[in-house]
């Protein structure tokens, strides 16, 4: 994945095709959101608004949490997908 090389007596080196940007893209996104989710769980974050005992903090960081995993849902939609991604940063 990436870009590859060949030498033929000269180096001559290729672009990744738009296909396998995309691909590698989405195989990031997908472990990123695994990840946010698999933290969700451990915190409980969405259990504590549920029942009523969510401080306010608590609820502001559901709501960072869950504006950080949109972002990554989304990356697809930035121009410049899937050349140039820039990748949401998680503030909960």
């Amino acid at each position: 994945m990436g870009w590859s090389a060949t030498f033929n007596g000269v180096w001559t080196f290729s672009a990744p095709a738009e296909e396998e940007l995309r691909n590698e893209a989405e195989q990031q996104k997908w472990q990123v959101l695994n990840g946010a989710a698999s933290w969700l769980l451990k915190n409980s974050l969405q259990f504590k608004v549920n029942v009523g005992v969510a401080t306010s903090a608590d609820q502001a960081r559901l709501l960072a949490h869950k504006q950080y995993c949109i972002a990554l849902s989304d990356i697809d939609q930035q121009s410049g997908y899937p050349t140039n991604i820039a990748w949401p940063v998680a503030h909960y």
